[in-house]
């Protein structure tokens, strides 16, 4: 750091600090993938499958329109067509006829801009959010960075079934001891369907874990952003919204979150929901509204979208399920192939694989030498598990969901590394 850097940064306030040091890992790569268009990203996780789709509807019925009340201050917090057609489609989609009311919907400008809202209405600095690791390592960030609220993971356990096993029992222990060393536990963060193991959790667990949650007084927060991601035929997924508000354990303290980014590849949108039974949270939803305000106009395009049933049912759901479950596969197959374990894998863009066999040292250590040269010989980028707070080394999380292209020369890349250190038997 220059001289000049350093006293530019003694002019900022102390708080600044958070964005003047290291850049965190997720963003960092990001960056690095966009400025060296050589690398191959599979580490963000987009979900490029249906570009060809999308941009076709675009196209059709003057989507894109203007009228003179949008260029306005309007819909700060959802405009009344879009709350309303969201939560008829929410209904519909994930609420299994659970009727959801407009009423008890907001928008954010994106998922992680309605993370830091409901850590900030949810929590004061120092209280603690619990979350199960592995998990998306922004969580971390987007609840942490502006608000301080703590963020504390606990890793889920190993049993006869899964590596990463999730009970009550466990988020129990963990709410106990939190209390036990004296700090607030406020809120359990739950990702359903998850990431990155890309499973869904049963009804029956996520019950359970409402229920630890309602007797220590702590909020319920699920975020489903892979909700309508589910690509296993043979799998089901029970929304929070699907369960009846008398049927659950604490309404008030239980909070759902969704958006386009993930479902429909629409990241570029910043449009993200938050769902909540408790009139003092949407209150402060409303009051800080122009803080997490999305463009009228997207929201216009959104609702058009969400409102269009025969191509939503027809064409873009079908499609878009049968082009995660086809590149799954693809992707399981090759990484079989190398001896490289994958977890089986049920909704979501990614999946979970084990590259513990390729670590030159069975550490973090190791996970980072692979990933270094993964990115830095290879130039593909895959987040290593140890990035999303996962305690055992190998594990990378790997976005199948881009360009039929970009995935090939990804896998070519990948097991151009693998191959070259004579381990893996094909």
């Amino acid at each position: 750091t220059s001289t000049r850097d350093k006293m530019s940064d003694t002019m900022l306030s102390m708080r600044s600090s958070v964005y003047l040091g290291e850049t965190e890992f997720l963003v960092k790569c990001f960056i690095r993938c966009i400025v060296d268009p050589t690398i191959i990203n599979m580490g963000t996780a987009v979900n490029a499958l249906c570009e060809d789709i999308i941009q076709e509807r675009f196209k059709k019925d003057n989507l894109f329109t203007h009228e003179p009340a949008w260029q306005h201050y309007m819909g700060l917090n959802g405009t009344p067509d879009l709350l309303r057609i969201t939560a008829t489609f929410l209904t519909e989609r994930l609420g299994k006829g659970v009727e959801i009311s407009p009423g008890n919907l907001r928008t954010t400008n994106g998922a992680s801009a309605g993370l830091e809202a409901l850590a900030f209405i949810l929590s004061d600095p120092e209280d603690v959010i619990l979350i199960p690791t592995p998990t998306y390592g922004r969580f971390f960030a987007d609840m942490n960075e502006r608000f301080k609220t703590k963020i504390v993971g606990f890793h889920l356990e190993e049993n006869e079934k899964s590596k990463f096993c999730l009970t009550a029992d466990l988020l129990e222990k963990k709410i106990t001891q939190e209390k036990n060393s004296g700090r607030a536990v406020k809120a359990f963060m739950y990702c359903n369907p998850h990431n990155p193991l890309g499973v869904i959790y049963p009804k029956d667990l996520t019950i359970s874990l409402m229920e630890v949650c309602k007797k220590h007084e702590v909020h319920f927060i699920s975020d489903e952003i892979y909700g309508l991601s589910v690509f296993d035929p043979s799998s089901s997924f029970d929304s929070v919204l699907s369960i009846p508000r008398d049927e659950l354990p604490d309404p008030e303290r239980t909070h759902f979150m969704w958006g386009l980014s993930k479902d429909f590849g629409l990241a570029g949108f910043r449009l993200g929901f938050i769902h909540s039974y408790n009139r003092s949270l949407v209150q402060c939803l409303d009051g800080m509204s122009i803080f997490v305000s999305s463009s009228v106009h997207i929201q216009q395009v959104a609702a058009k979208l969400l409102s269009d049933k025969s191509w939503l049912d027809n064409i873009y759901f079908p499609t878009n399920l049968e082009r995660l479950e086809k590149t799954f596969q693809l992707v399981n197959s090759r990484l079989s192939s190398l001896s490289v374990p994958v977890m089986r894998t049920q909704a979501g863009l990614f999946c979970w694989a084990d590259f513990s066999l390729y670590l030159g040292t069975k550490d973090e250590a190791g996970e980072m030498e692979l990933f270094e040269e993964l990115m830095e010989t290879a130039k593909v980028y895959i987040v290593p598990g140890s990035q999303f707070d996962c305690k055992i080394p190998g594990w990378f999380r790997i976005i199948f969901a881009v360009r039929s292209d970009v995935l090939d020369d990804g896998l070519d890349r990948i097991e151009s590394v693998l191959k070259a250190k004579n381990i893996c038997n094909t």
